[in-house]
């Protein structure tokens, strides 16, 4: 019994060794600036949270001292600059929690988290007023990009002063950690309303235009918000849009923005224009946040963005190199001249765009008076190029086929009536090949069934080339080059899976035309090496596929 009672204080020094292992474990990390380590051993370890509030001297251990908001240059009507000690204040944002002193604000409740900050609503205290403060993540674990595009937004946000953008009151610091106080909006964003499904086409345009003429103001004042979306499109109660979140916005002129660099990827995918998506960061201007405007306008009158895949790689691929579904596809009553409004707002080319967000809007009204809009229909040559790039894998075989039936038929007009029995296989061949190609593309249209198909059409290839390639009765020479071309489109799927089984495919078939044409291969150890050089193209681009989802894994883990 003694020896139970003597070992009875073990567990509590056994919790406080653990206790100091976290926290050392802890200013280790964040000495290291390791932020997934600190945030690990904060959620596994939440007892050690108030002892960090005590641990002063981790300031010290940030590889550069944040620069004050106060260091800001801000226009002559931007809003105060205050810093000050709040008797409660957390060692970072994610611990503030509701009840909470901040300074001269009492904090309520959280409302919403982004890539770098979390907002929350607030009552300030010296004006009896409730307001909105959005505060970095962790002063203490924010790295330099992060406090730069802190200050950026502060700056971008206190510049504007427009009855469709949430203004900002006041810009501070509370004990090192940066804020900024805007207006509280009672409501809902755009994106909670279009969860219940598309707007009524006439509530649509008419919510679109004060929101591009707030894009517009940002435009004559020198700023781009580079994130527009429906989650950044507050509603408030009398349903009228305010456009916030300036997280990602350029002020021209701005020195800092020159540390964006070429390949840097902005914004969100389903709702950024095609030069954000390939990081050509030098081509972003204001029409490619028209472009953005487009895509919020498409999900407001079909329900669903543009692009829109279950990864962000396979929606960036999309937005560079397809074309959305007409929207009247997806809503047949849809007026084609709100089509025409979209559809040129969404073009590739920001030339063909519209010039400016004030364009936009005024389009639009035209639109509601009754009026002719400016949208022109697009050309011949444009709907070719946009059905192409709407249906890819269609339209690329339907390409290939046009060109070696041109060859065949060519080739026929030369030799004459020697060539027809031949002429006449190939050419049926290639007739049942494009009824083909169109029965899948019709089929892919249906989610259940496309992975599968996908499967199917590869093989299908492999099987017609093998059979088109056994009709021409003398040397086929360079016409196996079709092998490896089939097996380089397959990686357009970027499915490992897809390129392999395209490669035995092709492997197989390449066999059987061994076998069975007269002339292929001239010497038996040709046909050995050109099974082998299948299968390492296969090989390499499979691996390059496979390269490319693993980026896509850590582009989805930084979000």
């Amino acid at each position: 019994m003694s020896n139970e009672v003597g070992d009875s204080p073990a567990p509590a020094e056994d919790s406080e060794e653990l206790l100091f292992a976290q926290l050392e474990a802890y200013t280790q990390a964040l000495q290291k600036r390791d932020h997934k380590t600190c945030q690990r051993i904060l959620s596994e370890s939440p007892e050690i949270e108030p002892f960090i509030g005590c641990l002063g001297n981790l300031n010290e251990f940030s590889v550069a001292k944040p620069r004050s908001l106060a260091d800001i240059n801000l226009p002559a009507y931007a809003p105060t600059i205050s810093s000050g000690s709040g008797s409660n204040s957390s060692f970072g944002s994610s611990m503030l929690k509701p009840n909470q002193t901040f300074g001269k604000f009492e904090i309520e409740e959280e409302l919403g988290r982004g890539g770098m900050g979390v907002v929350f609503r607030a009552r300030q205290t010296d004006l009896k007023r409730d307001v909105a403060i959005k505060v970095i993540r962790s002063h203490q674990l924010a790295d330099d990009e992060e406090l730069r595009r802190f200050q950026v937004e502060a700056q971008a946000a206190a510049r504007l002063k427009h009855p469709n953008i949430v203004a900002v009151h006041e810009i501070g610091e509370v004990d090192g950690q940066h804020y900024f106080a805007m207006d509280y909006v009672t409501g809902e964003t755009l994106s909670d309303r279009l969860n219940s499904g598309p707007l009524e086409i006439e509530e649509a345009a008419t919510l679109l235009i004060p929101i591009a003429e707030a894009v517009h103001y940002l435009h004559e004042h020198q700023v781009m918000h580079r994130d527009l979306k429906p989650s950044n499109i507050l509603l408030n109660e009398n349903n009228k849009p305010l456009v916030t979140d300036f997280g990602l916005a350029r002020i021209f002129g701005n020195d800092d923005d020159q540390q964006t660099q070429t390949g840097v990827i902005i914004g969100t995918p389903s709702y950024m224009s095609p030069e954000q998506a390939a990081g050509r960061v030098k081509m972003i201007t204001n029409r490619s946040d028209i472009y953005s405007l487009g895509a919020i306008f498409y999900e407001m009158l079909t329900g669903k963005p543009p692009f829109k895949k279950d990864n962000p790689l396979d929606t960036i691929v999309q937005v560079i190199e397809q074309e959305p579904q007409l929207p009247r596809r997806l809503r047949s009553e849809l007026p084609r001249d709100l089509e025409k409004i979209c559809l040129k707002c969404l073009e590739k080319d920001p030339t063909k765009r519209y010039a400016t967000a004030d364009e936009l809007a005024k389009d639009l009204d035209r639109y509601l008076r009754g009026d002719h809009v400016l949208a022109a229909s697009p050309s011949i040559v444009s709907r070719v190029t946009r059905w192409s790039r709407r249906f890819p894998a269609a339209s690329s075989r339907w390409a290939g086929l046009l060109g070696a039936a041109s060859i065949v038929q060519g080739r026929y007009l030369i030799s004459g009536v020697e060539s027809q029995p031949y002429h006449n296989e190939v050419m049926t061949i290639f007739g049942v090949w494009a009824i083909v190609i169109g029965l899948f593309q019709f089929l892919a249209n249906n989610q259940k069934v496309k992975s599968s198909l996908e499967y199917a059409w590869t093989a299908t290839d492999a099987f017609l080339l093998t059979f088109v390639l056994l009709k021409v009765p003398e040397d086929l020479g360079p016409l196996v080059i079709g092998y490896p071309m089939v097996v380089v489109a397959s990686g357009m799927f970027f499915n490992v899976r897809i390129v392999v089984c395209s490669t035995i495919f092709n492997c197989v078939g390449y066999l059987g035309l061994w076998l069975w044409h007269p002339t292929e291969p001239s010497l038996p150890h040709y046909g050995v090496i050109f099974i082998v050089t299948l299968g390492i193209l296969g090989a390499v681009t499979a691996a390059q596929v496979r390269r490319v989802r693993v980026l896509n894994q850590y582009y989805e883990s930084r979000q």
